[in-house]
């Protein structure tokens, strides 16, 4: 009879401390959610002159987005994306063009959720230059100078995103602002206009992107 209480007893045990474990991972762990995000930005850079001023350029944002929500309310989220964004000029009071720039970010950030439909988000911002294009005046020609502009943009973001499951459980909208820290142009005291079709700013500017966005995160 003792041998069988043992049996019994080192059966049983295992198979309690098996199921106490499998009830805690269920309620502590949280998956990472990953989808899909795409937006508008409405950017410029964040310096200008009197004979260089400076207006808002219209582009768009697309790419990969996750999300892990690891402790209560706190988490990490970061997204892949590709974001096209860039400025309107003009030099000595007259329209003279733009210039678009196309970068691959990745935002690492932390993330706040104090109520279940909205959370707050901040972090870095790294990017690689993919491209960089102006058009002049009021014509249509286009020129690459991306050999002009540092190949590496970093800086900060931040903002907030909300969730729906009115809509869709799993559909996100927000809006995010970044700040570069890192000038755009390479050498901007050497900057020459012999090989130029655009005149480029000779002093320091930085990226700035308001990005407001939709996604869904599966």
């Amino acid at each position: 009879m003792k041998t069988l209480k043992i049996t019994l007893l080192l059966v049983v045990l295992p198979m309690m401390i098996f199921a106490q474990n499998y009830r805690y991972a269920r309620q502590t762990a949280q998956p990472i959610r990953i989808g899909i995000v795409g937006g508008y930005n409405l950017s410029r850079i964040t310096n200008s002159q009197p004979s260089y001023t400076i207006e808002n350029y219209s582009g768009y944002s697309l790419g990969a987005s996750a999300l892990w929500q690891a402790w209560g309310n706190f988490g990490v989220q970061s997204d892949l994306i590709f974001s096209r964004q860039g400025y309107g000029y003009n030099e000595n009071g007259t329209k003279d063009g733009y210039l678009v720039t196309s970068y691959a970010y990745l935002t690492p950030s932390a993330n706040y959720r104090p109520v279940p439909w909205a959370s707050f988000f901040a972090g870095m911002q790294f990017g690689f230059l993919i491209k960089a294009n102006c058009g002049c005046g009021n014509t249509d020609y286009q020129s690459t100078i991306t050999h002009h502009f540092n190949k590496f943009d970093y800086g900060l973001n931040g903002g907030v995103e909300f969730t729906s499951k009115a809509i869709a459980d799993g559909f996100v909208m927000g809006m995010k602002y970044y700040l570069g820290l890192s000038n755009i142009v390479s050498n901007p005291d050497q900057v020459g206009e012999e090989d130029l079709p655009i005149t480029l700013p000779s002093f320091s500017t930085r990226n700035s992107v308001m990005n407001f966005y939709i996604g869904y995160r599966f």
